[in-house]
């Protein structure tokens, strides 16, 4: 729906700018200044003919307040916000739906690492299957979606099926990486290509293994093209890192010294950018 002219409309709007500002630096400082926008435009929404308008602003604060939980800055409970996040489902009109379903999965996946586990991720690979389905859901959306359902077959990886869950992580990713492509967004297109670089080296390490590696490092490569060192310095260092990894896995297969001396010169420049403890192989979050 239209937001309605006035503060409201700016509050949020500056809201989804912070938001974007978080994906390419200083990521707690925006997504808290990001909150405090979204906070104020929901007390600038009268009450009124504003349903639509309530459940985008409503849901901009709390996929954002998990956004703040998933970087691990201050954070309220997670399952406080899961509560949250489904009583807005709840109240929501229908074209808010498919995003507010996204967030609800996403805020279930990140209380896997609590009791019950496997069962969290089930119901947040549901969850995401039915935001797909819904016929309220756009394109940007379903580009979204799948690029976390990749991100939940990964952790899915973690309990059994590593193989299976890698190729299903692997063909959402892809999905996702050509609706990107098709909607000319390039720097999410990038992402994409640098998390189907982790997923083809966490398959490499079950199946097939060079030529999933090959496939991580030419997936990585890609995504570089786009996170320049200069433009994209903490994505670019953190791709890089992942290629280092994923040299020294090349490594352990073949050609032993020339992988090795490029794992350690992808980590030589990572770390001219950033600090050992951020040098994880990690997919990207959108």
């Amino acid at each position: 729906g239209t937001l309605p002219s006035g503060l409201a409309e700016i509050k949020n709007n500056m809201g989804n700018l912070y938001s974007a500002l978080s994906l390419l630096d200083e990521r707690e400082k925006n997504l808290e200044l990001a909150c405090e926008s979204y906070e104020q435009s929901l007390k600038a929404v009268s009450g009124d003919g504003t349903g639509q308008v309530r459940s985008i602003v409503n849901n901009n604060l709390l996929a954002t307040k998990l956004a703040i939980c998933e970087t691990g800055g201050a954070c309220e409970d997670l399952e406080k916000l899961t509560a949250q996040l489904e009583n807005c489902l709840e109240e929501c009109t229908p074209g808010v739906r498919p995003a507010v379903m996204n967030n609800l999965a996403a805020a279930t996946r990140a209380q896997f690492g609590l009791s019950g586990g496997e069962g969290r991720l089930e119901k947040s690979r549901e969850l995401y299957r039915q935001a797909l389905q819904s016929p309220e859901v756009s394109s940007v959306a379903i580009a979204q979606i799948k690029n976390n359902l990749g991100n939940l077959y990964l952790d899915m990886a973690q309990y059994g099926n590593a193989v299976t869950n890698c190729k299903n992580a692997i063909s959402e990713f892809a999905d996702a990486a050509s609706l990107y492509a098709a909607q000319r967004d390039k720097e999410a297109a990038a992402l994409l290509k640098s998390n189907l670089g982790s997923a083809y080296h966490i398959l490499a390490r079950h199946e097939n293994s060079l030529a999933n590696i090959r496939m991580s490092l030419k997936n990585s490569e890609d995504a570089l093209t786009v996170f320049g060192k200069h433009e994209y310095s903490l994505r670019y260092a953190r791709i890089r890192s992942n290629m280092g990894l994923t040299y020294v896995l090349a490594g352990e297969e073949t050609d032993r010294y020339e992988n090795y001396s490029k794992a350690l010169g992808s980590y030589t420049d990572a770390l001219e950018i950033y600090t050992p403890e951020y040098c994880v192989l990690a997919p990207l979050s959108l």
